[in-house]
């Protein structure tokens, strides 16, 4: 079965959006430590590229005829 690109951007949009939230869970409960600083950025880059993937999606979507 062979994904559109609506649905590619919406699946791994998902899929960025997880593990963000999975990184800044574990960053949470990690504590003090020097890689806490790096599993908040780690989840700051997921989320902005869950975000783009979303919105090119949805894009996508309104923009297809009715």
């Amino acid at each position: 079965m062979a994904l559109s690109y609506k649905e590619f951007c919406r699946f791994w949009g998902k899929g960025f959006l997880l593990a963000a939230i999975i990184a800044a869970i574990a960053g949470l409960l990690t504590g003090d430590g020097e890689w806490v600083g790096m599993l908040y950025l780690g989840a700051a880059v997921l989320l902005v590229l869950a975000v783009v993937f979303l919105m090119m999606g949805r894009m996508i979507r309104e923009a297809e005829p009715q």
